[in-house]
């Protein structure tokens, strides 16, 4: 319900591009986990980075090497651990977005928001923040609607 608000008519339109930004800012706001999870990629921040790129220049990438999730590696072996709950998520929110921004279907958006809120919910959060839903109503939307950059402060809100 939420993405269908936007509005969008065609990829890469105004709303569609709102709606983007909304997963980018989403998944930064769990991104710092992989970092945490210390994954011998960097794969998710590249993704978003470059998703992030588009959103703002519409200059096209290569979208198939960022639509699939990163693998859960560390030290050259897969992360099979209670970890794998807290990465996986972020993998998949940050592929989901490229996926997104790529074909304009509305299901990966939802998946990427999901991931997201999975990952929170597995432990990828700071204490005191803002509920996942409250911050992304006030701090997010608003911000996806103007195209702003979130500060680390506002991201940990």
């Amino acid at each position: 319900m939420l993405f269908s608000a936007f509005g969008f008519e065609a990829r890469g339109d105004k709303p569609h591009r709102q709606a983007t930004w909304l997963c980018c800012l989403a998944v930064r706001r769990v991104l710092y986990g992989w970092k945490i999870g210390e994954c011998d990629s960097d794969i998710p921040n590249l993704t978003i980075s470059a998703v992030e790129s588009w959103v703002l220049t519409s200059n096209e990438t290569a979208w198939e090497p960022l639509s699939t999730p990163a693998p859960l590696i560390r030290n050259g072996y897969y992360i099979t651990d209670c970890d794998a709950s807290r990465l996986g998520p972020i993998a998949y929110a940050a592929a989901a977005t490229s996926r997104f921004a790529h074909k304009a279907i509305l299901t990966d958006a939802v998946e990427a928001l999901d991931s997201v809120w999975f990952a929170v919910d597995q432990g990828v959060h700071f204490l005191n923040e803002m509920i996942f839903e409250n911050w992304l109503s006030e701090i997010a939307l608003p911000a996806a609607l103007d195209f702003t950059v979130l500060t680390n402060e506002q991201l940990r809100r």
